[in-house]
């Protein structure tokens, strides 16, 4: 053992322990420092990745709450858009079937007016053939006098002269005649006969005047293209007519003048007593006859 005096250079000595005792004390104190100082680090960072991770969270949320309302507001609009489709589809359905429903009615009306229509008329034909049969030849009326007087009945006379006009209306008859262009022609033989007979002076100096202008004339009915032998080669005639030359000079028509006929008739002109107006008309004893104004 090596000692060394007065303890000067004893590197084991208090004295010469000191300053590495100082300088481990520092180390150490430094060292936690550091530590501390890391330790704090650390924390911080945490902290800050905690608050930075709560950030995010509610961020995420408020998206995810936002995305959802917007989905709730697409789907109420896609509900509303379907809604008002339904909507104007029951609309378009219920106009359409109005429609058609006025169409119907409407259809409906028309054919129940031209089926009315057709009634009336049938029933006005019925009830005026009805009145026209029914016309009696003569009429009761009552006179200025006040006795009843048995007068014609002109509608009466009237009809009868029309169906006498349609019984004696003639036929017409044709015949086939060639005319100067060589066509066959169907020619009416009453108008032929007409024109055959001898011109008045009046017709004659027509004809003198219009013979430059209509030289040959042939009352044509219906032309046909027949091969047929001709037994009339030419034909030259010129279309008179007297009635209206007659009617062209007077101007004016004649009117028909009807005569009544006021006579005092009896019982005894019927020949069947039951159609007479006068059966069942004489009063009773004591009684008065009833006026009769008009009677058919």
């Amino acid at each position: 053992m090596i000692y060394y005096p007065f303890g000067l250079n004893d590197p084991f000595s208090d004295s010469s322990r000191a300053p590495q005792r100082r300088w481990a004390a520092e180390e150490e104190a430094r060292r936690r420092k550091i530590k501390a100082a890391e330790v704090a680090r650390r924390r911080a960072e945490q902290e800050m990745y905690y608050r930075l991770r709560a950030a995010q969270e509610q961020e995420e949320e408020v998206r995810r709450q936002q995305e959802y309302l917007l989905e709730l507001e697409q789907e109420w609009q896609r509900q509303e858009r379907a809604r008002l489709l339904r909507q104007r589809q029951r609309e378009e359905e219920q106009r359409q079937s109005y429609e058609a429903a006025r169409l119907h009615q409407e259809r409906v009306e028309a054919e129940e007016r031209r089926r009315a229509q057709q009634r009336s008329k049938k029933f006005r034909t019925i009830e005026d053939d009805f009145d026209e049969d029914n016309e009696t030849e003569f009429q009761v009326v009552r006179g200025p006098d006040g006795r009843l007087y048995q007068v014609r009945n002109p509608a009466f006379q009237q009809r009868m002269n029309r169906l006498q006009q349609r019984e004696e209306e003639p036929q017409p008859e044709f015949q086939l005649v060639r005319g100067p262009d060589g066509r066959v022609y169907r020619v009416n033989k009453q108008n032929k006969k007409k024109q055959t007979k001898p011109l008045s002076v009046d017709t004659t100096i027509d004809q003198k005047e219009n013979f430059s202008s209509k030289a040959r004339e042939i009352p044509i009915v219906q032309g046909s293209t027949m091969d047929i032998d001709p037994e009339i080669d030419n034909i030259t005639t010129i279309a008179t007519n007297t009635k209206k030359d007659m009617k062209s000079k007077n101007g004016k028509k004649k009117k028909k003048k009807i005569t009544v006929i006021v006579e005092d008739a009896s019982d005894s002109e019927y020949e069947d007593e039951f159609k007479s107006p006068w059966r069942n008309r004489r009063p009773s004893p004591g009684e008065w006859m009833e006026p009769v104004e008009h009677f058919q």
